[in-house]
Order: C-alpha cells, then sequence, then structure tokens
C-alpha cells in the first residue's frame, strides 16, 4: 500500500494479489483519489465600481455593497472590513450614518447588514474617482483577501441660478 498526501487531497493506491487452489494468480491495482472539503479556503473577492453624482449639498451619496465582489468557496458568511479610506469624500457604515470612519478606526469591521459601505463624496469633490481598499473573510480560514472599490464621482447637472430677494431702495441707490 502507498499513501501520498497534499493539503486537501489523498491518493491511496492498493495492490490486491489472489491466488486460488491450482496456483493461478491474479493481481489488480486500485488508485482512490480522495479530495478532503474540510480544508477551508478564504474567500475569493474582486474590485467593485460603483457611481454617485455630486449635487453640491453634501447629502449625495451612495451605498456600496461589498459582497456583490466576494464568493467563499464553501458558502461560509462573510465579515466586511475597510483597510483604507478614500483620498476624497468620506465612507460611513450605514448603521453610524453621522460618523466619518478615520484612519484610526482601521481596519474597520462593517456593522450594518455586514456587508454595505456608504460612500459620500461631499461638496467640493466633483467630476473624479476615488478608490478604497476592502477585505473579506470567513472566520475559519483566518485568512483575509484585499480588493479594492472604485467610486466615480459624477459633476452635479448644471443648476439654474437662483436670485436673491432685491429692495426696491437698492435699485434706487445703485447698489444693484
Amino acid at each position: 500500500n502507498d499513501v501520498s498526501s497534499s493539503e486537501g487531497n489523498e491518493t491511496l493506491i492498493i495492490t490486491l494479489d489472489a491466488q486460488d487452489n491450482n496456483g493461478n494468480s491474479a493481481g489488480q491495482t486500485v488508485t482512490i483519489n480522495i479530495l478532503d472539503t474540510s480544508v477551508n479556503q478564504p474567500p475569493a473577492l474582486s474590485a467593485i465600481t460603483d457611481s454617485v453624482t455630486q449635487n453640491g449639498t453634501g447629502n449625495d451619496f451612495v451605498d456600496i455593497d461589498l459582497s456583490q465582489g466576494a464568493v467563499d468557496p464553501e458558502s461560509d458568511p462573510l465579515t466586511f472590513y475597510i483597510k483604507t479610506l478614500p483620498s476624497n469624500g468620506t465612507l460611513r457604515d450605514p448603521q453610524a450614518p453621522t460618523t466619518d470612519l478615520t484612519t484610526g478606526v482601521l481596519p474597520y469591521e462593517i456593522q450594518s447588514s455586514g456587508n454595505t459601505i456608504r460612500y459620500y463624496p461631499g461638496t467640493s469633490f466633483v467630476g473624479g474617482s476615488v478608490s478604497f481598499t476592502w477585505s473579506a473573510e470567513d472566520g475559519l480560514s483566518n485568512q483575509q483577501n484585499n480588493a479594492q472599490a472604485t467610486v466615480n464621482v459624477n459633476a452635479p447637472q448644471n443648476q439654474p441660478p437662483v436670485a436673491a430677494n432685491v429692495s426696491p431702495a437698492a435699485f434706487q441707490a445703485g447698489t444693484v
């Protein structure tokens, strides 16, 4: 018997010899391949791209579902983390919608429904893209993989001007 093994797989080779009462013999070798699925694999991640239109008010945002870029080979539940912050705008957990994430809390475990992070471009960042790094783990493989999320920030639509109220006295004084 010969046994060879690698992580998650084993091969067992068995050689059988038989002989009857008349002295006839025969032999057969059987190879058995065993796939051990108990070895947990880390989640596979891919880059995510989303977009938001900056409306100039500071309250525009996009919810980014990180699970759209994550697959666990064993379908284990995943925990998501923010590893780096975007260079412009802010990230917030929907469970704490008024609190910006800062470098002091990284890596940050997403608390919301477990897979969504909210990006706000703010009022000054218009017409560009930003990215941040996120990761996922299944709690069993003790391994994390990282991926990038990119947010394209679109410039606001052209808005008509808003006139201020002017009193007739300002016209008479010539200050308009």
